[in-house]
């Protein structure tokens, strides 16, 4: 356990030790505004975490992330040097300094990061702010008189072509093989009985083996028969952008709008019993007309989807500070409902309300149902 006396101990010589605090944004408005405000222009998850290190001290060694950065100066002086991607040939350093790396670096040795060039070299003060993109090698270092205090703030993690093709490219098999159309049945065929006699790192060497290059022209053709037309890019689209409600912090216009401590009756009614619930939903229903006029509480929060011959429409207007705190949102409606609430997540705050009545939608009983539904999520607010 990091006591507070153990922190301060290690902090000062001769251990020096840094101090790291992750995700500060559960506790600072303001870190939360910003992290949010960050995961609504770029559409996917920001975090945060901040770092106190003594003076004449190095936190970490060289190394890139997998994130882009934006490093804010809070306190103090930090010198630091950042390296600009590797573009050469040697293809042990191309493995080492992967273009856009997916995942974080280990620790870089000097020797390592001398096959970089220097791209920059700054000392960053009080209310400077330093951006460092995704792959970049950096490291810095404390002033030797004064100690650091900065805080990262990050985005873009896991959030590529390559991320939503892994949703897509295993659904595109999984539907070819269970199609029976004539042409799918290929892949159920039985691979050859003395495959392994010629195909593997083992035979790799083996290009005039005539076995071998029929084997990969036909996982090709499979491939681009079969699998590049059951591509469902929307679907994997879908859960791409679900995946990133459940991630994301509550949106800032619902941090503006929305107090912690609010005691106003549908938070009651969540903290409350099932009667006080029933009550809140009888009550909103009294209230809720066919003339009611509404509008979307803020624009990107809410996804609508079809799966499994269900519309779902996944949010994050109940998201909190911490990560994960709260289940996936995944509301679960009718088919036939899809056009109604594909109608509301496309308008804007900023526009005309819209009209309980004007929804398109077979029975004024469905538009009443589906706007209710809404409203008790929050991704709708009623007007007047």
């Amino acid at each position: 356990k990091a006591t507070p006396e153990k922190v301060w101990q290690d902090f000062k010589s001769p251990v020096n030790a840094s101090l790291r605090i992750l995700r500060p944004q559960q506790h600072a408005d303001m870190l939360w505004k910003i992290v949010a405000s960050l995961e609504s222009y770029f559409g996917c998850c920001g975090g945060a975490n901040s770092y106190l290190t003594p003076a004449n001290s190095q936190g970490f060694a060289p190394h890139y992330d997998d994130i882009d950065a934006f490093i804010l100066q809070l306190e103090g002086k930090k010198q630091w040097k950042v390296y600009k991607p590797y573009s050469g040939d040697d293809e042990e350093l191309k493995a080492l300094f992967p273009y856009l790396p997916r995942v974080s670096s280990r620790d870089f040795t000097e020797e390592e990061v001398s096959n970089l060039n220097l791209v920059l070299e700054i000392e960053l003060n009080p209310g400077d702010m330093l951006y460092i993109p995704r792959g970049f090698v950096h490291q810095a270092r404390s002033s030797p008189d004064i100690h650091s205090l900065h805080v990262t703030i990050s985005t873009g993690q896991k959030n590529t072509w390559g991320d939503m093709l892994l949703r897509a490219l295993p659904r595109a098999i999984e539907t070819a093989v269970r199609d029976d159309q004539s042409e799918c049945r290929m892949l159920r065929e039985s691979l050859p009985k003395d495959y392994h006699k010629f195909m593997g790192v083992m035979h790799s060497d083996q290009d005039a083996d005539t076995r071998r290059m029929e084997f990969s022209a036909h996982v090709v053709k499979l491939v681009q028969q079969l699998l590049l037309e059951r591509l469902d890019v929307d679907l994997a689209a879908d859960q791409m952008y679900a995946k990133f409600l459940h991630d994301r912090h509550k949106p800032r216009r619902v941090v503006e709008n929305d107090s912690d401590d609010s005691e106003d009756l549908e938070d009651h009614a969540e903290d409350s019993d099932c009667e006080d619930k029933n009550r809140f939903h009888v009550e909103l229903m009294n209230k809720l007309k066919l003339d009611s006029r509404f509008k979307l509480t803020v624009c990107d929060a809410a996804r609508l989807t079809v799966e499994d011959d269900a519309a779902v429409v996944y949010h994050s207007l109940k998201n909190t500070r911490k990560y994960h705190e709260v289940d996936p949102r995944g509301l679960e409606f009718e088919v036939e409902d899809a056009e109604a609430i594909e109608t509301i997540l496309k308008s804007k705050p900023e526009e005309e309300p819209l009209i309980v009545r004007n929804l398109p939608h077979e029975t004024d009983k469905d538009k009443l149902r589906v706007v209710q539904f809404l409203l008790t999520e929050k991704i709708i607010t009623l007007v007047g």
